[in-house]
C-alpha cells in the first residue's frame, strides 16, 4: 500500500490531470510531496515491523 501513496504523488506531481488545474505549483508540490512522504513512512514502518519481527524470531529460535 506504501507504493500506492508514492505513486500517486509522483503521478500528481508529473501527471497532467485536469483536476487539478486549478491549483498552484505550491500546492501542487506540496500534495505531492505529502503522498510521496507518508508512502515513505509507511515503507519504512512496515520494513522496521519486518525486521523486528525477524529478529524476534531468531532470538526464540536460538534459546
Amino acid at each position: 500500500m506504501s507504493f500506492v501513496y508514492i505513486a500517486a504523488g509522483l503521478a500528481v506531481l508529473f501527471g497532467n490531470m485536469p483536476f487539478l488545474d486549478k491549483l498552484g505549483n505550491a500546492e501542487i508540490y506540496l500534495l505531492s510531496g505529502g503522498l510521496f512522504a507518508y508512502g515513505t513512512y509507511r515503507f519504512y514502518r512496515s520494513y522496521k515491523k519486518l525486521k523486528d519481527n525477524r529478529e524476534e524470531n531468531s532470538d526464540e529460535q536460538a534459546q
